[in-house]
């Protein structure tokens, strides 16, 4: 079995940690409707991944829209919107489990995700995650520029004292496994039905799960 040498984890948040693909492509759609655009579902899939500043460009140029990005943000102020208030936000299958094998086992780990750090919780919050990640996130609140840039992964990496090539990262995304990559990270993909179209020969491997993944933690990396 391939050995490497992972000391701790980057867990990805939003279709890793979190179920919030559903209620994005809701918020999405509702921001389409008001300017009379219908955003299909195979549209959406490509944004996975994107901040809500680079979706917004993606959707700008997709519908040839005379909007400034910085403007046009549909997901800017949705944490106080009424799509998120009245969203049910879920784990992602095995997530809670293993958070809580991770702190059983003493395993470090910091959620590195392109979510504002005031949206992050909420979201942890809503799917009942917030004992087990507490403060543990790079965001770009902190600074740093979103995926598929490295910043946060290298940040993660600082916090944690180890080197880059020493974190295990598990993203859902193509852009996410990039940013990781670039960081110089060893990372696995586990595709959610939004992103499993998209092209994940950048990841050392690809599971069906996040339990698979941190299995896979587990059993090669020689902590």
């Amino acid at each position: 079995m391939q050995q490497f040498a992972c000391k701790a984890i980057g867990f990805d948040l939003d279709g890793t940690l979190v179920d919030t693909e559903r209620m994005h492509y809701e918020i999405y759609k509702h921001a389409m409707r008001k300017h009379g655009k219908d955003l299909p579902f195979e549209v959406y899939r490509q944004m996975c991944g994107m901040s809500g500043l680079d979706g917004a460009k993606f959707l700008i140029q997709h519908f040839k829209l005379d909007f400034d990005p910085q403007e046009f943000d549909p997901l800017k102020d949705y944490d106080s919107g009424e799509i998120f208030n009245n969203s049910r936000i879920e784990p992602m299958l095995f997530a809670d489990t293993v958070l809580a094998g991770c702190a059983q086992d003493d395993v470090p780990f910091y959620v590195v995700t392109s979510s504002p750090f005031d949206v992050a919780i909420k979201k942890l919050n809503k799917a009942r995650l917030t004992g087990f990640v507490g403060n543990r996130l790079v965001t770009p609140s902190m600074g740093l520029r979103s995926k598929p840039h490295p910043d946060m992964y290298l940040k993660a990496v600082e916090l944690l004292k180890i080197e880059p090539n020493e974190l295990y990262a598990i993203e859902d995304s193509a852009l996410g496994v990039a940013s990781a990559i670039s960081a110089g990270c060893y990372c696995v993909a586990v595709p959610s039905m939004y992103t499993q179209q998209q092209d994940f020969s950048g990841a050392y491997h690809t599971f069906r799960d996040i339990r698979e993944a941190v299995s896979h933690f587990h059993r090669s990396s020689p902590r």
